[in-house]
């Protein structure tokens, strides 16, 4: 059964795959993800261990999917 966390970030992730915000290659998607997973403020999801949100800015996982989003501490985990 999907929750309704799963649910409002797949239709996060769906609108920006329609729109014409510039996202990230899969590599980069990766390295971004992995830098994420090693942060302080990196907190997943019970119900979904593939799921997060970033503790900092309040990301539900998805931010760093975008080309133009830069990590929002004060030393960047990945620009």
């Amino acid at each position: 059964m999907i929750t309704r966390v799963e649910h409002e970030y797949n239709k996060a992730v769906d609108k920006l795959k329609i729109s014409s915000i510039k996202i990230v290659d899969k590599l980069t998607w990766q390295y971004r993800l992995n830098n994420c997973k090693k942060c302080k403020f990196y907190q997943t999801f019970m119900e979904n261990q593939n799921m997060f949100k970033c503790k900092k800015c309040g990301c539900a996982g998805y931010k760093f999917m975008i080309e133009s989003v830069k990590c929002p501490l004060t030393k960047p985990k990945w620009k």
